[in-house]
């Protein structure tokens, strides 16, 4: 992950993940959420046996 703050105070930077594979943009701490939503996959078999995700 690289993070950068302009004179705005806004982030902005790229993150890629451990495996590797493309680096997502982003510009601002909403972008960077969905991006860590799509890399990150939800853990939906533990939601449906009642485990709680992490």
């Amino acid at each position: 992950m690289l993070v950068t703050r302009g004179e705005d105070d806004r982030l902005s930077g790229n993150v890629r993940s451990a495996a590797g594979g493309d680096a997502h943009e982003f510009s601002g701490t909403l972008e960077l959420l969905r991006v860590f939503e799509e890399l990150v996959p939800a853990e939906r078999s533990l939601e449906a046996e009642g485990e709680p995700r992490r």
